[in-house]
């Protein structure tokens, strides 16, 4: 769920005001939990006039004349794109008006006080500093004295025109830009994890057996928790079987282990399967998973150093103790590369 938290620790919390409220919510993609999206600005009522919702400069003001300047490193300001026209709600308006009795923007431009200028060229400004203002779509307003800078302050996002209620129906509708956007990450994840692997395979002078390792090596970077993954090839024929390349990252903690099943056995299961199935997962003792795909290889294809084999599948060993039951994102990215190291 979406949760609102008046406190924050992230890499921004330098920027984080007073009664100013931030809201956390899940970024969740198909498979997998990808981050959290931090959303600021949120003001409580209490802190915000509801006559004309603006700030009060009154403490800002006070820090200027006292040349007190350590508010440059905390406070926001708000201001409409160059586009947009200001529409400043009425000041009868009371909290039972909604926010739809006049225009609302969709969206305002936050701006940080990113230097505090005494002196041009040497010369002292007349009538205090100046401030220089750096936008978020890159703008930089420069050489703002005190009382722009006042005026620049009082707007909140509510006085130009850019509110919504936190309710329900504005929560459902986060929690499904935060799943949209998880479903976006994952989608970018196994692009570039393709395009890294291609670029890999395509180098001269790679044998069967170096382009197989590097192809199980980048599934175990996608693939966490895995005790063993190897290249397994098949002879239907004599139904015989051997392990041609073979990579053990937890080979220690797996000999300690007993199975009902091996690589074998599964390889076994996958090739002689009535259904034709190209792709199996067999649970097994010690919250395992076995996973068996096949290579979809050109007809003759033999291995270099045999060729008593004309099927071949990759075959995994993976604890799912802590991560739970394999995700279609992985399943997808598996069947990725095994189409790539067919070709």
């Amino acid at each position: 769920e979406a949760i609102g938290k008046s406190k924050s620790r992230s890499v921004v919390a330098n920027r984080f005001a007073v009664n100013e409220s931030v809201l956390y919510v899940p970024i969740i993609g198909k498979s997998t939990p990808q981050g959290v999206m931090e959303i600021y600005g949120l003001q409580s009522s209490e802190s915000v006039p509801l006559g004309n919702f603006q700030r009060s400069d009154k403490v800002l003001r006070a820090m200027i004349n006292a040349k007190d300047y350590k508010f440059s490193n905390t406070i926001r300001l708000w201001r409409l794109p160059p586009s947009s026209i200001p529409t400043q709600p009425s000041t009868t308006d009371t909290p039972q008006r909604s926010s739809a009795s006049y225009h609302v923007h969709s969206f305002l431009l936050a701006g940080y006080i990113t230097e505090v200028c005494f002196t041009k060229k040497g010369v002292p400004y007349y009538g205090g500093p100046r401030y220089k203002v750096t936008w978020e779509n890159g703008q930089v307003d420069e050489e703002l004295s005190a009382k722009d800078l006042l005026e620049l302050y009082k707007q909140t996002p509510r006085s130009l025109g850019c509110c919504n209620t936190l309710d329900n129906d504005l929560s459902s509708k986060l929690l499904a830009v935060g799943q949209l956007t998880g479903r976006i990450i994952e989608s970018q994840k196994l692009k570039y994890f393709l395009k890294e692997l291609r670029a890999s395979i395509n180098r001269k002078h790679l044998s069967y057996h170096g382009l197989t390792e590097i192809a199980l090596q980048a599934i175990m970077s996608m693939m966490s928790k895995i005790r063993d993954i190897s290249l397994v090839g098949f002879n239907a024929a004599s139904n015989s079987h051997r392990s041609l390349v073979e990579v053990f990252p937890a080979k220690t903690a797996k000999a300690s282990l007993v199975f009902d099943f091996s690589a074998f056995d599964i390889a076994e299961r996958l090739m002689t399967s009535p259904k034709k199935e190209s792709l199996i997962i067999v649970p097994d003792k010690n919250r395992t998973d076995w996973i068996a795909i096949e290579l979809k290889v050109v007809e003759n294809f033999y291995w270099a150093t045999s060729g008593d084999f004309q099927k071949f599948c990759i075959i995994i060993n993976r604890d799912k103790a802590s991560i739970g039951a394999t995700t279609p994102l992985e399943l997808s990215m598996l069947e990725s590369v095994a189409l790539e190291i067919s070709r």
